[in-house]
């Protein structure tokens, strides 16, 4: 899977993320009709929303 404008195997820059940011992420991704903006806007994979 690659993010949008990232050719696939490209490297990608690793982050580390708070609690604080992933309480407010997270129900940024339940609310709407799908997880994928809000991943999108933040940089982070659809599969790491639902890990965490």
């Amino acid at each position: 899977m690659s993010f949008r404008g990232c050719p696939r195997g490209a490297a990608y820059e690793t982050r580390k993320w708070n609690p604080e940011q992933k309480a407010r992420i997270v129900p940024e991704g339940l609310r709407g009709p799908s997880v994928g903006e809000p991943c999108h806007e933040h940089g982070m994979s659809q599969a790491q929303h639902c890990q965490w």
